[in-house]
């Protein structure tokens, strides 16, 4: 977990983790060599460190640590699901016969039959826009506010290492720079508001979008990634989450 949070990069993370399941060994860039584990068993890890760093109303002390271990662990996600013969939610497909549905995520926050709240709201408003560039800001500007670095340019000196993020709202149409959008009318108040509702999480976040595509794949008997991609929502929660994925990446960004 140490190098997989120490490492920036999709296609890293992923070589990472094939070395790893393979029997571990040295990977350009470490000093020592890493040991052998199960994909299953990096992902639990993960899963833990995201859940403890996220069960918390306030904001949450390492914002860079939450972040690239939400990376790590849908990294490892991604993975277990091309082991496993299927396409990964981010749209990558292995040689074999795809089956899209992931199991769906259990955590000790939620119990199966609840969600949490705000993240299925922030899911639900995404799915109904249709550029791009606005989902991404909105995620930007969500995470933002929970990690409290929206509206703070020295944010990055005391959260972890996390860059300043850009205050200009991005423009339909427009090349994304990675900057939050102008708060939409329906944002969350700020920290400081008692009537606040609590802040996205990105971790939670993108469990619900997992459960949802799982839900989707089985109420409309959807087999492989490519049906799920025909389908207008599923094709539009699979955008979200690959959308999710680069602004995560984009925050995590080490200072050069």
């Amino acid at each position: 977990m140490d190098a997989l949070t120490q490492t920036s990069g999709r296609e890293a993370r992923a070589l990472l983790l094939e070395t790893v399941a393979s029997g571990g060994g040295l990977v350009e860039g470490l000093d020592s060599a890493l040991p052998f584990s199960t994909l299953d068993d990096v992902e639990n890890a993960a899963s833990r460190l995201v859940e403890q760093m996220e069960d918390t109303d306030a904001v949450v002390a390492e914002a860079q640590l939450l972040v690239r271990t939400t990376l790590a662990r849908e990294a490892a996600r991604d993975a277990l699901q091309l082991r496993r013969g299927g396409a990964t939610p981010s749209g990558a497909s292995s040689e074999k016969a795809a089956r899209v549905a992931q199991a769906k995520v259990i955590t000790a926050a939620f119990p199966p039959s609840q969600l949490p709240r705000w993240e299925i709201a922030l899911l639900k408003e995404l799915v109904t826009v249709a550029d791009p560039t606005v989902r991404r800001g909105l995620l930007q500007h969500a995470f933002s506010e929970a990690l409290e670095l929206g509206n703070n340019p020295d944010a990055s000196a005391t959260r972890g290492g996390l860059r300043p993020l850009s205050t200009r709202p991005p423009q339909a149409g427009t090349p994304w720079k990675g900057g939050p959008p102008a708060a939409p009318p329906n944002a969350p108040r700020k920290a400081d508001d008692p009537n606040a509702p609590p802040p996205v999480r990105p971790g939670r976040f993108l469990d619900c979008v997992v459960n949802l595509l799982s839900d989707l794949a089985v109420a409309e008997g959807l087999r492989t990634q490519e049906a799920l991609a025909l389908d207008p929502i599923g094709a539009r929660v699979q955008a979200v989450r690959a959308e999710t994925l680069l602004v995560l990446e984009d925050m995590a960004r080490f200072r050069g």
